[in-house]
């Protein structure tokens, strides 16, 4: 029979192969958790922007219905009196505390300026400030423009709506 010496690894061998394999691990494991921060850091950024566009969408939609008489506007306090098409009406504002923007509904006194009853609802975080500025032409109001300014940026986000004639 014959015998073959086999040959084994040797001690420094090993030791340096589990210092690569090591090193190797660190970096693929350090990769890794680089690439989850970004995935976790985008996923934050696309929700606050689909909650600042949802929120646009809704002031956008409540400025639509918004009357066209200037005595029904309190533009400084962001409310106006929404008008709907079954013929009841109430007033809707918006305002912004602790970088949240609020939408409240209501009785509000327009001469006043006050609200006598309300409810109010998260519409979106992270805004530091709402304004609304009237476009009037003779004795109604024509254009409304109504910017929120995002509390992680100096621009701001506006959009514009004409307020037309609305008869059945």
């Amino acid at each position: 029979m014959k015998h073959t010496k086999h040959r084994a690894f040797t001690l420094i061998e090993l030791v340096i192969y589990m210092a690569i394999f090591s090193s190797l691990g660190l970096l693929v494991f350090s990769w890794h958790s680089m690439i989850g921060d970004f995935f976790v850091t985008q996923s934050r950024l696309e929700r606050i922007i689909i909650e600042r566009d949802v929120a646009l969408d809704v002031i956008r939609r409540d400025t639509m219905c918004a009357s066209r008489s200037p005595g029904l506007w309190d533009e400084g306090a962001a409310v106006f009196m929404k008008e709907m098409i079954n013929g009841e009406s109430h007033a809707v504002g918006y305002t912004v505390r602790e970088n949240t923007l609020y939408r409240c509904n209501g009785v509000y006194d327009f001469t006043a300026k006050h609200w006598i009853r309300k409810t109010t609802q998260v519409l979106a975080t992270g805004i530091k400030a709402i304004q609304t500025k009237t476009y009037r032409s003779h004795d109604y109001v024509r254009c409304v423009v109504v910017s929120i300014s995002p509390a992680d940026s100096a621009h701001a986000l506006s959009i514009r709506v004409l307020l037309r004639n609305r008869v059945l």
